[in-house]
């Protein structure tokens, strides 16, 4: 991650953590219990836990639930994502359900949790107070859309000519998207390169990066059962089946997730504002591109890359002064799109097992150097 957004999310997770009064309902419920432990007919302990529980129950409400991946990813970095909105408040309730009649049991679980809190609020002020003495800016620049790819060391070997070779693979795989709704391969911004994986952040246009958005939630929603199909392929092969039994399995998954990829191809054009500029000809060959694309992508997802998409809340235009973008479409404006990416950005996260990928879809050509071709 690079130290900008690294400034900016920690910020925000420190303001949820003050504003939705997380650790102080914690401290509260702890002491709740502990109380009822030591007289188990205590009403106002009892009264302590109770508002403790309906405090901590808001955090459904919590503004980081519905965080882009990438921005959750920050949070598991710092190892606080535990510690914030849902995941938090499932793991109160868990302990609270199973030690309804044992406060001293719940105490003692809780009192981790508080202590996790306390040293996470502690150190993300000094970050935060850090960041700012040195006077490091938050990534605040709120581009229209932006898509970002993490690239698994492994997938390129730690190797500069393979990862410029990824580069203009994305850029191959991105290149039918942008000239669906712009008519165009003018190149895509690149925003910034961060090292902890390899983090590729690029500009885009909101059009653009729902259609982007839209393919990778699809591909996810097929992937959850290719998921079950590899855990089973995986007990398979530490078993001693012969990879070419295993082989109708591989097929039968590669299948799969060719189908929904075809079907999706054909979907995105007719869903996405089509550029004026592209006749029926360029039309029916840029289906044959996305299915490519899509299938690229999902290989990529299969071997451990995360793809995200987000924008940031569009801002209310005064009624009757928000316009559409003419190059994209009469009815639709920008900040449509940016409504729809952010509620599809929390979805982009791909569950993991173990064992070797399964997906082998054809790609197509792969890129020269240089990336795609301009038009």
């Amino acid at each position: 991650m690079n130290a900008e957004r690294l400034h900016l999310v920690a910020q925000a997770i420190r303001t949820e953590l003050q504003e939705m009064r997380t650790l102080p309902s914690i401290e509260q419920l702890l002491t709740g219990l502990q109380g009822l432990a030591n007289q188990p007919s205590d009403a106002a302990s009892q009264q302590q836990i109770s508002e403790a529980r309906t405090a901590l129950r808001l955090l459904v409400n919590a503004p980081s639930n519905s965080w882009p991946v990438s921005d959750r990813q920050v949070a598991e970095d710092l190892g606080v994502a535990d510690l914030m909105g849902e995941p938090l408040m499932e793991r109160v309730e868990a302990v609270l359900s199973v030690n309804e009649m044992t406060p001293a049991v719940a105490a003692a679980e809780i009192e981790p949790i508080a202590e996790d809190l306390r040293q996470a609020t502690m150190q993300l002020d000094a970050l935060v107070g850090a960041l700012d003495y040195f006077d490091i800016s938050r990534d605040e620049s709120a581009p229209e859309a932006e898509i970002i790819f993490t690239i698994p060391r492994s997938a390129v070997h730690q190797d500069l000519r393979e990862l410029g070779d990824e580069f203009a693979e994305l850029s191959r795989i991105l290149a039918p998207f942008q000239e669906i709704v712009t008519g165009t391969r003018s190149g895509i911004p690149v925003e910034s390169i961060s090292s902890s994986a390899f983090g590729l952040e690029l500009l885009a246009i909101p059009a653009f990066a729902y259609g982007v958005a839209r393919a990778v939630n699809e591909i996810l929603t097929v992937y959850k059962n290719i998921l079950e199909i590899r855990e089973a392929r995986n007990r398979l092969k530490e078993s001693g089946v012969p990879d070419d039994a295993l082989a109708q399995v591989d097929d039968h998954a590669n299948q799969a997730m060719q189908t929904r990829n075809d079907a999706l191809a054909s979907e995105l054009l007719a869903e996405l504002p089509v550029a004026e500029s592209l006749d029926e000809g360029r039309r029916n060959e840029l289906v044959i591109e996305l299915r490519l694309s899509l299938n690229a992508i999902a290989n990529r997802i299969d071997k451990g890359y995360e793809i995200d998409v987000r924008a940031p809340e569009p801002e209310d235009a005064p009624e009757g002064e928000e316009e559409a973008d003419p190059v994209l479409d009469p009815e639709l404006t920008p900040a449509d799109f940016q409504r729809q990416i952010r509620v599809i950005s929390p979805q982009l996260r791909a569950e993991r097992v173990g064992g070797a990928a399964i997906l082998e879809l054809p790609e197509g050509p792969r890129s020269e150097p240089g990336g795609a071709d301009e038009q």
